[in-house]
């Protein structure tokens, strides 16, 4: 049968690497980080054609040249309300808009949230991936589309979470691209209004080890590895942050962002304390 070893964890010491990582975090404020303030200014462009082309959906991208857009903060309006800058829907159901925001860690944040209140609907990309949809049919909809019905009265912020944050944002420069609409025909009458406002929300939860290979308690014959599996991924793993008997680890593979692989010599019989 071999060498009989017996694996015994020490509960604070098996959570050192995953308290160095996370010492950092532990620091920061649960208060959400206003990427696209209310009075941010955007870059807009009046529906009465397609905002890009040939391709209709790359103005919604971070690398889309708006240059030529015009400027104006937030809230557009007709003439029914009040606000920074006024928009004429005379001619046109709809008004494309653009906001960057710069972000230098994406695996900062859990969650973000689009607040907005609007009259009628609108559609919502970050990074041409599309995130909020409201008051909107289905599809992919044209500059000379509708929202599916009127907004009623008082027109309230209204929260929309936005799970997955990091797979959403990247390092540098992102683009929050929104696609406003009314449910009515052109009009000098017409009543719209998009105010609206992002903000992300720091992950200050700390990473947990999920499983750890092999378990504490067992006995084996052979003891080479250990492997650590997080609750989500960590960085800066070093060698020495895993102990067996004291010692270090002679390797360090990461199998993925979650899962670590440290290797150590053969031991001897005994209990093995990691």
């Amino acid at each position: 049968m071999g060498l009989l070893i017996r694996i015994g964890w020490n509960f604070l010491c098996s959570l050192a690497a995953f308290a160095l990582l996370t010492s950092s975090n532990s620091t920061l404020k649960a208060q959400p980080i206003p990427f696209v303030p209310l009075e941010g200014t955007w870059t807009y462009f009046e529906g009465t054609s397609e905002a890009s082309h040939p391709d209709r959906s790359s103005w919604r991208q971070a690398e889309f040249d708006d240059t030529q857009w015009m400027n104006g903060q937030g809230p557009f309006h007709t003439e029914t309300f009040t606000g920074m800058t006024p928009v004429d829907f005379s001619i046109s159901t709809s008004l494309f808009l653009r906001q960057s925001f710069q972000v230098d860690d994406p695996n900062l944040y859990a969650e973000l949230t689009l607040s907005a209140r609007s009259d009628d609907g609108f559609i919502a990309w970050i990074n041409g991936h599309e995130v909020v949809r409201y008051n909107m049919p289905p599809g992919d909809l044209r500059f000379n589309s509708r929202a599916t019905r009127g907004a009623r009265a008082p027109i309230q912020f209204i929260d929309q979470p936005i799970p997955n944050a990091r797979s959403l944002l990247t390092p540098g420069v992102n683009t929050l691209a929104i696609h406003a609409f009314n449910a009515t025909s052109p009009s000098t009458r017409a009543d719209f209004l998009l105010e609206a406002t992002l903000q992300g929300k720091l992950d200050i939860e700390s990473p947990t080890i999920e499983t750890r290979i092999p378990e504490a308690n067992r006995t084996i014959v052979q003891f080479e590895t250990v492997e650590i599996f997080f609750s989500e991924p960590v960085t800066d793993v070093d060698a020495s942050d895993l102990r067996v008997n004291g010692e270090i680890a002679t390797d360090l593979l990461q199998l993925n962002g979650h899962q670590y692989l440290f290797s150590y010599p053969s031991q001897g019989e005994g209990e093995i304390i990691i």
